[in-house]
């Protein structure tokens, strides 16, 4: 009898089940990595991209904080479109189709969780500064380490 075997049998199922997960690096990232992931962060993501709802939020990101309004992926690429459109009056429509079709509603039956955040209106706080403000701004939920609702002022 293979001794690797004898051992295998003893572990419980879930061990078995994780090392499955775990050699796949897509599994790796979405369910190991995303236990660094806020929950309530992703549900409330979640929930301005299913409502369309916006507020203000404040994210603690590694340089410092964003601060501005939560919006959808929907409208932050069709906010996109219309600056990259306005920019080539000749390709308007043509433009608008190619940024459109890059949102993927992420809420269809089976799709993993939101992992993006994005910001309208965004400033950044470095160091104590002020940064430009009004840009669009689009990270990662995992590189969020905290946040509150309501927005900065300076």
């Amino acid at each position: 009898m293979d001794p690797n075997q004898e051992t295998q049998d003893s572990f419980p199922a879930w061990y078995e089940e994780t090392r499955k997960a775990l050699s796949d690096p897509a599994q790796l990232n979405l369910i190991w990595h995303g236990r660094q992931t806020d929950w309530l962060l992703q549900r409330l993501v979640q929930m301005v991209n299913n409502t369309e709802l916006e507020f203000g939020i404040t994210l603690t990101v590694g340089a410092g904080l964003v601060s501005g309004q939560l919006i959808s992926g929907k409208q932050y690429f069709k906010t996109i479109s219309q600056a990259f459109a306005g920019a080539s009056p000749d390709e308007t429509e043509e433009i608008r189709s190619a940024f459109n079709s890059l949102w993927l509603d992420e809420d269809e039956e089976g799709s993993p969780p939101v992992q993006f955040v994005h910001l309208k209106n965004a400033r950044f706080f470095i160091s104590g500064s002020l940064a430009p403000h009004g840009v669009l701004w689009r990270g990662t939920i995992a590189s969020i380490s905290g946040f509150n609702l309501g927005e900065l002022s300076d």
